[in-house]
């Protein structure tokens, strides 16, 4: 084996300098005649990570919902982090979604969202929930006092409980 010096200064002082703890030894950076392979098995290596935008597609996993009169809805029951898009849309009197998480025996509120028939249709709303084990996801709806409102959902899971990806079913990263 023969050890070489690496003879660019410039690339040495940025290794100094992004690496100060490495250089502690007092020797410059060497190149050897021996190649050492590495070998990486990260997903993001192989080429099977979906990009974000991807990551977020909706199939035939996904779970719809539409609810037009006023009451309690369990969502979700399966533990994990999960997408909801949502609509809320009245044409008379204010009506509102409250998202919740339910242990059991106490219901917190996550998430709340008015719409009042002056702000014109329901636009396309979304968030991501994480539901802990032992815990069930609902909403409660209400029309107000109109009674042409509606809360269109479609519900999604991105991640399991331990944040592994979940991806569309049929999907079969290669």
């Amino acid at each position: 084996m023969v050890n070489i010096p690496f003879v660019s200064e410039d690339f040495q002082r940025q290794f100094r300098n992004q690496f100060p703890s490495q250089t502690q030894t007092g020797r410059d950076l060497h190149v050897s005649d021996i190649v050492i392979p590495i070998v990486d098995f990260t997903n993001t290596a192989e080429g099977t990570t979906l990009p974000t935008y991807l990551q977020r597609a909706i199939g035939n996993g996904s779970t719809f919902s539409n609810i037009f009169a006023s009451g309690t809805t369990t969502l979700i029951s399966t533990p994990g982090f999960w997408e909801v898009k949502f609509s809320l849309t009245n044409v008379s009197g204010d009506a509102n979604a409250v998202w919740q998480l339910d242990d059991g025996t106490t219901a917190t509120d996550v998430i709340q969202y008015g719409n009042n028939p002056a702000n014109g249709p329901g636009n396309l709303n979304d968030f991501i929930i994480f539901i802990p084990p032992g815990q069930t996801f609902q909403v409660i709806f209400s029309e107000g006092s109109g009674a042409a409102a509606s809360l269109r959902q479609t519900i999604t899971q991105r991640a399991d409980v331990n944040g592994n990806l979940v991806y569309p079913p049929s999907f079969s990263p290669q």
